[in-house]
């Protein structure tokens, strides 16, 4: 066993740069054993930056995990705010389509039946004002007026809304 003072001028002595034998020579040990007594204290200093690396690594994932959870905390309360959003929107699609439905019956009321405008043909066409150009799925007929002009005439039994924007509806009977 060697004392801690000849451990200590090991230590000083390699620090200043002096070789193994050089240091053995000066403590009166061998060369192998100054080399073991170095070898050991470079192994104990390793297992413990090791440790040290550990630690650090463990505060590192702590950290991540932490933000991690702060993160899905956030990520649980925007789906639940989107889970009501769809909820309400939801309800107002079913609104939506409870209109759509009663203005195409309306709408309907126009185009069908006794109290069908008279400025519909028999082919579903309104005769009353022409377009400068058809409107989006709809279906139309081109006139081509005196001075070589085209408009449109639009086909309202397939879409019975436009007759709801029509000032001019006037029923064939009354009802």
């Amino acid at each position: 066993m060697v004392s801690r003072d000849v451990v200590e001028k090991i230590l000083e002595l390699r620090q200043q740069s002096y070789s193994i034998r050089e240091i053995a020579k000066r403590v009166g040990l061998s060369h192998s054993t100054v080399w073991r007594i170095l070898k050991k204290i470079e192994d104990e200093q390793n297992k413990r930056n090791e440790t040290s690396q550990n630690s650090n690594n463990t505060s590192i994932i702590e950290q991540e995990l932490k933000q991690l959870q702060a993160l899905t905390h956030c990520l649980i309360e925007h789906v639940k705010t989107l889970e009501n959003n769809v909820s309400i929107l939801s309800y107002d699609v079913e609104d939506l389509k409870l209109f759509r439905f009663m203005i195409l019956q309306v709408s309907r009321l126009r185009i069908e039946g006794p109290a069908r405008c008279k400025y519909i043909d028999d082919y579903g066409y309104y005769t009353k004002i022409l377009l400068p150009e058809c409107l989006p799925e709809t279906k139309c007929l081109e006139v081509i007026l005196s001075n070589g002009t085209k408009m449109y005439r639009p086909k309202v039994l397939d879409n019975p809304i436009i007759c709801l924007a029509c000032p001019y509806y006037k029923p064939r009977k009354l009802i």
